[in-house]
């Protein structure tokens, strides 16, 4: 018998559900990186200068090797425009290549529960049975700008997107929140404790995050500013989250006020945006 079949059968319904998610994870990995290999289509780098601010800092290599990140990115996943959204090239672009900032270094494969991403044109709302509707203007519930659910989907408003993408250090954006809480659960659970590199240790780790985390805390109770957002306080996935926007958009800052995150998350990157902000406004 083909030794795959044998494993299969070896292993039982748990094992062929990991096995096959083992396997899928590594075509996605090949797939991905076929695609990095093929050039740059016409265009890109002028969508990055008009449109992507923070990409357009970085150093010429750097975003040639961050856009060949994003090309996996556009192929690996399933992508949708909602509520009358026609989803272009350009607009996945724009997506793409601000969550590969999160990626681009790593040499995992990238958000491997992910499967679809969808995009409305403004705020939403999730239905019964998780079928997405937009919120109308009389709706009373709080509208969505982003969701990431567990089920491998992300959820976008599109002008949010090109909202945080033209305002790259208010420490606000969308696409980095979301695509950080799906490296967050990568591992199953949505705790604030990515897969982490053998560089960080997991106590390590987790002091970093609970001094931060109650620091912002104080601040918020005493009305002081912080680098990272109070939403950060709903709960440990937020916080990490919520502190992903800011270790990219608010570096100088983050660095400052939070040092041992700051390292840690710089760590887990495998980043130092604070380096570059030193040389450019708006740190």
């Amino acid at each position: 018998m083909d030794p795959f079949l044998l494993a299969l059968a070896a292993a039982g319904t748990v094992g062929v559900v990991w096995l096959l998610s083992r396997l899928g994870r590594q075509w996605l990995g090949r797939r991905a990186r076929g695609e990095a290999q093929l050039p740059i289509p016409p265009g890109w780098l002028a969508v990055v200068r008009d449109r992507l601010p923070s990409i357009a800092a970085l150093p010429p290599v750097e975003q040639t090797e961050l856009l060949h990140h994003a090309r996996g990115l556009l192929t690996i996943f399933a992508w949708e425009g909602c509520g009358g959204l026609r989803l272009t090239e350009e607009m996945r672009l724009i997506i793409a290549a601000q969550a590969a900032l999160l990626t681009w270094k790593r040499t995992e494969v990238p958000f491997p529960r992910l499967k679809t991403i969808l995009v409305y044109p403004s705020t939403f709302r999730p239905a019964a049975g998780f079928q997405w509707v937009a919120v109308p203007d009389q709706q009373e519930e709080p509208p969505e700008l982003g969701q990431s659910l567990a089920s491998g989907t992300i959820v976008l408003a599109w002008d949010d997107v090109l909202r945080a993408a033209a305002a790259p250090h208010d420490g606000h954006n969308v696409v980095l929140h979301e695509f950080a809480h799906q490296l967050d659960s990568a591992d199953g659970l949505a705790d604030g404790v990515p897969t982490l590199p053998p560089a960080i240790t997991p106590d390590s780790w987790e002091h970093a995050l609970r001094h931060a985390y109650q620091q912002l805390a104080r601040a918020t109770d005493s009305g002081a500013s912080s680098p990272i957002d109070r939403y950060g306080l709903t709960n440990r996935a937020e916080f990490f989250a919520v502190a992903t926007e800011s270790f990219f958009e608010r570096p100088g800052d983050m660095r400052k006020a939070y040092p041992e995150l700051y390292q840690r998350l710089a760590q887990f990157y495998l980043q130092d945006p604070a380096h570059l902000g030193d040389r450019r406004p708006g740190r």
